[in-house]
């Protein structure tokens, strides 16, 4: 399978996009046990199958490359694990699922407004969205608003933490049930040549954890994670 830059694929992936897509996973396995799981965008299927090792009760992996599905049919099936060609801004589901990850997937969506409201709608009351996505203000600087363009010619918008928890209350997700997460937490600074030199002698993109951890004081992640609670029943 071809490597663009924008999935784990074994064998051909960075170390640091390696590290980066188990961390996600290793975070997601904690909320998995017993439980319906969603898996969108899931390439290669090796997280999709990690999530059923971890003792999901049923994963569905959902995307729109053929030919990771083909991958992930040879090399990650396991029983309880189905994959199915889909896209986000067309997922039909309903109250279907107790989990979904969206991991480093909605930054490509063009209509992620509509996404969201799926992603909402696909999740059984009381349910769980665990939704990672880069950080604009450390992967595309420059870009001051949702609307400016990233610097990934991959990406169709960027976003802030605070963009992103307007836009999950705002898609009927519990405003007391969200928490947010960091990976890669580093220091943001301003200055063009002095963080430059930052990136290019330092390298946190690399040498700081890949983990997922609380946000912590003077730092910005470069990956955020939202886990996300759909309301319950009364």
């Amino acid at each position: 399978m071809q490597f663009t830059g924008e999935c784990y694929v074994p064998g051909r992936t960075s170390d640091r996009i390696r590290e980066d897509t188990v961390a996600r996973y290793r975070f997601a396995q904690a909320f998995v046990p017993g439980k319906d799981v969603l898996d969108i965008a899931c390439a290669t299927g090796t997280g999709t199958l990690s999530l059923r090792e971890a003792g999901a009760r049923t994963v569905v992996g959902v995307d729109v490359s053929e030919e990771g599905l083909a991958y992930a049919r040879e090399h990650c099936f396991a029983p309880g694990v189905q994959y199915r060609k889909g896209d986000l801004q067309e997922l039909g589901d309903e109250s279907a699922y107790d989990v979904i990850a969206c991991f480093e997937t909605i930054e490509h969506v063009p209509r992620y407004r509509e996404a969201l409201f799926r992603l909402h709608r696909a999740l059984r009351p009381g349910g769980v969205l665990l939704l990672s996505t880069p950080h604009r203000r450390m992967t595309s600087p420059s870009a001051r608003l949702l609307s400016d363009p990233p610097l990934n010619p991959f990406h169709t918008q960027e976003f802030t933490p605070e963009e992103m928890r307007s836009l999950l209350r705002g898609s009927g997700f519990h405003p007391d049930g969200l928490s947010l997460f960091g990976q890669r937490q580093q220091l943001f600074i301003p200055s063009r040549p002095l963080r430059y030199l930052y990136k290019r002698f330092y390298d946190p993109d690399h040498r700081k954890s890949a983990a997922f951890e609380p946000l912590k004081p003077f730092l910005c992640p470069r990956d955020f994670l939202f886990v996300a609670r759909r309301r319950s029943l009364p």
